[in-house]
């Protein structure tokens, strides 16, 4: 396809923001549309909510007229390619909650241009691209042609690794779809592979995030059962590290966190169940890491005593090192496991100010019976950290080198 006139961005959060710089700093002009008005009016002040994207950054893009953000959906009315990247979250019962995304499709049918490549980045249960997009497409606007297809998106906060360097799975609703949206991804990224169904490319993005869930439950139950045992964990792993082919490393943590992992196994638990079958095995994954934080704390209070804790304090909580973003982070399962059995906690974390209702502590404003490392950020200081704390445990194994932290 020739090169777009105009892009639509639907949703402009931790996927959409990075999307539409990218597509941004190869020349494409751009819209955001975000149903968050407030939201939409920090952007085009040039303010970014989103750490890899800088406020020079976007300045720039919207000082040479490259990228706008409106709470409009007219906005869309002109792009000839409009991407979704809305959340698809959990609900309260760690339900699906597509809403948003439905929400997303109907406004865009009601104001896309005839011809336009309408391409799905958020994550959802396979069938939803037939089943609600192309749907609501052909009851909405039966006299008009659309594209419809499917790019999981790929964003890891915080890595290094180039946007455009990251491959592209693209599955269309048709061939013509999947040409179109492949060429149009080709304009941005180096690698695109394509996919026979949008099935197929929405599985495929499930399959990589339960993937690594069941990885990480796996070796944080045997983390439990090496420790009861005496048995060096993080040397067993290494060991086993050793061998060439066939085996990947994953390492015991807090638990899973973020914007991928702990939702994307229940989208295929959803689908699994909806088809007439259990997914057996991200059952039991989700029942490990659930259990999780009260394995955390019997470790920590076996090591004094449980009448012998008071206080504590949990030092980083974002689900991830080296940046603030709090999403499903497990620390918030520990903290309150330390709480139901009367254990004042606090926490600290230098990159985020604000986090469950509450400021983070100032290390040197306290003394502690014992300090959690849960997120291993490299501007922790370790110094005050050791000064202020009686014990300090790390549960990211990052810090093993140092024989005054206690590793579990």
């Amino acid at each position: 396809m020739s090169f777009p006139k105009k892009i639509g961005i639907v949703g402009v959060g931790y996927v959409g923001l990075p999307l539409l710089m990218r597509f941004v700093d190869q020349g494409a002009i751009v819209v955001g549309y975000d149903t968050n008005q407030r939201l939409c009016e920090e952007l085009n002040s040039g303010k970014s909510r989103i750490p890899d994207v800088p406020n020079e950054d976007l300045v720039k893009a919207i000082s040479n007229k490259l990228a706008s953000f409106s709470s409009n959906p007219i906005s869309l009315s002109s792009c000839d390619v409009i991407v979704v990247c809305v959340p698809t979250p959990l609900g309260k019962n760690s339900d699906i909650d597509i809403s948003l995304l439905k929400s997303a499709v109907d406004s865009i049918s009601l104001v896309a241009p005839d011809q336009c490549l309408i391409i799905n980045e958020s994550t959802s249960y396979p069938g939803t691209l037939r089943e609600i997009f192309s749907v609501t497409f052909k009851e909405k606007r039966r006299n008009s042609k659309f594209y419809l297809a499917t790019a999981p998106e790929r964003i890891d906060p915080g890595n290094s690794l180039p946007i455009e360097d990251i491959p592209r799975v693209v599955g269309g609703i048709d061939q013509e779809s999947t040409d179109k949206a492949a060429e149009f991804y080709g304009l941005f990224f180096n690698k695109i592979h394509k996919v026979s169904t949008p099935e197929v490319a929405e599985v495929s993005k499930l399959l990589e995030n339960t993937f690594r869930q069941v990885n990480i439950s796996l070796v944080n139950e045997l983390n439990d059962l090496c420790r009861d045992l005496g048995i060096d964990t993080r040397e067993a792993i290494e060991a086993a590290s050793t061998k060439p082919y066939g085996f990947m490393r994953f390492t015991p943590s807090a638990g899973i966190g973020g914007h991928c992992i702990p939702v994307d196994p229940e989208y295929l638990q959803f689908f699994a169940r909806k088809s007439g079958k259990n997914m057996n095995m991200i059952s039991a994954a989700t029942s490990v890491n659930n259990s999780l934080a009260e394995r955390i704390t019997r470790r920590v209070t076996t090591r004094f005593g449980l009448t012998k804790v008071k206080s504590g304090i949990i030092l980083g909580v974002a689900y991830k090192p080296n940046i603030p973003d709090c999403r499903d982070t497990p620390a918030l399962a520990i903290k309150r496991s330390f709480q139901e059995l009367g254990i004042s906690i606090d926490w600290h974390d230098p990159l985020v100010m604000q986090w469950d209702d509450e400021t983070s502590t100032e290390i040197g404003n306290g003394q502690w019976d014992f300090g959690l490392i849960v997120t291993g950020h490299d501007a922790l200081d370790l110094k005050s950290i050791k000064q202020r704390c009686g014990v300090v445990f790390d549960l990211t194994g990052r810090f093993i080198s140092d024989h005054e932290i206690v590793q579990i």
